[in-house]
């Protein structure tokens, strides 16, 4: 008898088992899903324009809506433009790619710069 009620309780104790792991892998797809990058495949434009008097900025569109708008070089201090149209669009390019690979939100270091070679 107490054989039996022993075996009961290990088949109600599995299939418990059984039942929680089956949500857990349910939730971990749901999570999954929801990490999904949709940037990768989104409509990104870039405009560089130039201001009256710090030099060159950068506007940055997804799906024709703007997203970011930097008028002076970020992480830097002050309130510099980039030198040209070159360096504007090269930096807007680089925060483009971070976009696409859903870094976000996209922030851009002073040796990142450095190495596109925009704070000559």
């Amino acid at each position: 008898m107490i054989i039996s009620t022993l075996k009961i309780i290990s088949v109600c104790f599995l299939l418990f088992l059984t039942a929680c792991s089956n949500n857990t892998k349910k939730e971990e797809d749901k999570n999954n899903q929801s990490k999904e990058n949709l940037y990768a495949i989104a409509e990104i434009d870039i405009k560089t324009f130039q201001t009256d008097t710090i030099g060159w900025g950068y506007d940055i569109y997804i799906h024709n809506t703007l997203y970011v708008h930097q008028p002076n070089i970020p992480a830097i201090n002050g309130n510099r433009g980039f030198k040209n149209e070159t360096d504007a669009r090269k930096a807007a390019e680089f925060v483009a790619g971070k976009i696409r690979n859903n870094n976000m939100p996209p922030s851009v270091k002073v040796s990142e710069l450095d190495s596109l070679g925009v704070l000559k």
